[in-house]
């Protein structure tokens, strides 16, 4: 085995620490949509104005755009750390090594499944938030 540069062991503690915060990162940010939309119905609900509510499904609409392009912004990152671990895992190890210690892998789709997930929560969460403000009862 040849002893590894110091730069592509940089490298490489750089992209685990990066993955491991991006994926911190995801659920960080689902949370505070879900909380933006719940705070946009609690807020909605004690206006008596039509127009005011379709203010109010404009921002909930509007927030879950943004959590989806928070989201597909980590997912970019992190397919950019992906991709470093696997050039280091390709170039600083043999095929035997890479095989013995199962190294690497060519990343799919299979990976993004949990972001996949969260885009479903997020759309789900800005749907129901406008519907349930559209059908609110008028305050007495």
């Amino acid at each position: 085995m040849q002893k590894v540069p110091k730069r592509i062991e940089a490298v490489y503690q750089d992209a685990l620490a990066n993955i491991m915060f991006i994926r911190k990162q995801q659920w960080t940010v689902t949370g505070y949509v879900l909380a933006a939309q719940a705070a946009v119905y609690i807020v909605a609900k004690e206006s008596a104005e039509q127009w005011v509510k379709i203010l109010f499904v404009f921002f909930a609409a509007l927030g879950g755009l943004y959590g989806i392009v928070a989201l597909r912004e980590l997912s970019a990152g992190l397919k950019k750390f992906r991709d470093r671990l696997e050039w280091i895992y390709d170039n600083a190890f043999t095929a035997d090594e890479r095989a013995g210690l199962a190294l690497g892998y060519k990343h799919s789709k299979r990976n993004d499944w949990v972001f996949d997930g969260l885009y479903g929560v997020i759309i789900v969460a800005a749907i129901v938030t406008g519907l349930g403000i559209l059908f609110l009862k008028q305050p007495a």
